[in-house]
């Protein structure tokens, strides 16, 4: 009876209209009875699927934005520290040493009608609308790839633009270009940190490698490449990611339609200010 009288009253106080306050109705809740204390209802606000994604412990999943895995590659966290650590290590022992280039390497794709994510000033309680744009049939040259490397620790970036899709041949002739500026700095080792493409673990372009190592050990000032690869699926551990994105956003405009040449003259004049003197692409 007491049981029933209990429903009763609650089904009356939930009819009422009596509004129920917001951490009453999270979930779970739990009752909280440890050292004698007196027991307190505990409750957790769920958070967003999309917050969930953004935190630094879910930064292994591919969907997350380039940012958030930039702004947590200074932190240390559990399930980071592994991966940071091997990174970490690479780069002490190697930064150390006269005789040798360390360079972090990537690549992306400017395509010139996907746009990235732009900011703009309008009227108050409007948006700005950017129209898509459809590639026409009669172009055939839709993007432009661009190869970018940091340099560490003068945190330089060397860039070269192709007119096709990044392959093993395009890397091997941004390698080429890499080693020319090592040399000119008197360096006897390059040292590449990248990502693992599929143009970067390619049967060709290791062989290519291993050949041209052994054909510049016996000069006096050859540079041998040393490639090193960054852990699967960690974009976030490569410092030259966030640069890509900030050029995209200051190459592209909502009003045009880059050409293939504009483009590569935008990418061209962005990293104008942090081009080491010295390289030249080939």
């Amino acid at each position: 009876m007491g049981s029933g009288a209990a429903r009763e009253d609650h089904r009356s106080v939930a009819g009422s209209g009596a509004r129920v306050s917001p951490a009453a109705r999270c979930r779970p809740a739990r009752m909280d009875c440890r050292r004698a204390r007196r027991c307190r209802l505990r409750a957790r606000h769920p958070r967003s699927a999309r917050q969930r994604q953004m935190h630094p412990q879910h930064v292994q999943s591919s969907w997350v934005f380039v940012e958030a895995r930039a702004g947590v590659a200074d932190e240390s966290r559990p399930r980071l520290r592994g991966k940071k650590g091997r990174i970490e290590r690479v780069v002490k022992r190697f930064s150390q040493r006269d005789e040798i280039e360390l360079m972090y390497e990537d690549e992306s794709w400017f395509s010139r009608y996907a746009m990235p994510r732009l900011r703009s000033h309008g009227p108050r309680g409007e948006r700005t609308r950017i129209p898509k744009r459809e590639a026409p049939k009669s172009q055939p040259q839709k993007a432009v790839a661009v190869y970018g490397a940091l340099t560490i620790p003068e945190k330089h970036i060397c860039i070269q633009c192709v007119d096709e899709q990044p392959r093993s041949e395009t890397t091997w002739n941004f390698l080429g270009s890499l080693v020319d500026y090592a040399r000119r700095n008197h360096r006897r080792w390059l040292v590449v940190i990248w990502d693992n493409a599929g143009f970067h673990t390619s049967k060709r372009l290791t062989e290519w490698i291993r050949q041209h190592n052994r054909a510049q050990s016996d000069r006096s000032d050859g540079v041998r490449i040393v490639p090193y690869r960054l852990p699967t699926r960690s974009p976030w551990l490569n410092p030259i990611e966030p640069h890509w994105l900030h050029c995209k956003r200051a190459a592209y405009s909502v009003d045009t339609t880059p050409t293939p040449k504009e483009l590569k003259r935008s990418v061209y004049r962005y990293f104008e200010a942090k081009r080491p003197t010295g390289f030249q692409a080939t």
